[in-house]
């Protein structure tokens, strides 16, 4: 009974995030593609208290979609929420989206190349399998830009690591990048817009 109840509720929360897809996916995905850090900021913004939702969505879009960056919504979270509550928004979305992102590849086995695209890094890949501690790999290629967090999730997958062992990396090894990042789109909007609002003399509300 607990299981039936628990796909049902999957099922649920699944036809939601479907919906809300399907409206503003194509203008999300146009936003990361371009970089588009302000955007992205006015998108989470206008969006009132569902902002951090949509902050959320954009990191999932861009974590599963693999090649569009990360850096931008980061910046944008910064910005709008401040550096803690931005921090902590990116730093569990990216934890929870990408380990359900690796237990899904126990169920799509030799489809997730074809799903997600991670074979044109074999480069990055030849290289994860020539190491002898692939756990040490995968923290530092979560903790260095290297390549995009859902394509790291893909070959920790190819490793044969548990969960667990990706997890420890990943909540490791990301805290660092997306602290910087987050800080840095909160140091640009307190610091240099306003130096920049001084000096020319722009009111506040501009």
């Amino acid at each position: 009974m607990r299981i039936l109840l628990g796909i049902v509720l999957i099922a649920i929360l699944a036809s939601i995030i479907a919906s809300v897809l399907y409206s503003h996916a194509p203008q999300i995905v146009e936003l990361l593609q371009n970089g588009d850090i302000e955007g992205i900021e006015d998108y989470i913004s206008a969006s009132g208290w569902r902002g951090r939702f949509f902050l959320i969505l954009f990191q999932t879009v861009e974590t599963v979609l693999i090649f569009l960056p990360a850096l931008p919504v980061y910046i944008a979270a910064g910005v709008v929420y401040g550096p803690l509550e931005g921090t902590l928004i990116c730093y569990l979305t990216n934890i929870v989206v990408n380990l359900a992102m690796f237990k899904s590849l126990d169920f799509l086995k030799d489809k997730k190349d074809d799903l997600f695209g991670s074979g044109k890094n074999k480069r990055l890949e030849r290289w994860l399998q020539s190491q002898p501690h692939p756990l040490r790999a995968i923290f530092l290629l979560c903790l260095l830009p290297v390549a995009p967090a859902g394509m790291v999730t893909i070959l920790a997958h190819k490793t044969g690591l548990s969960q667990k062992q990706y997890a420890k990396a990943l909540a490791l090894g990301c805290l660092p990048g997306i602290t910087i990042s987050v800080l840095f789109g909160n140091f640009l909007m307190n610091y240099v817009l306003n130096v920049l609002r001084s000096r020319l003399h722009i009111p506040q509300g501009f």
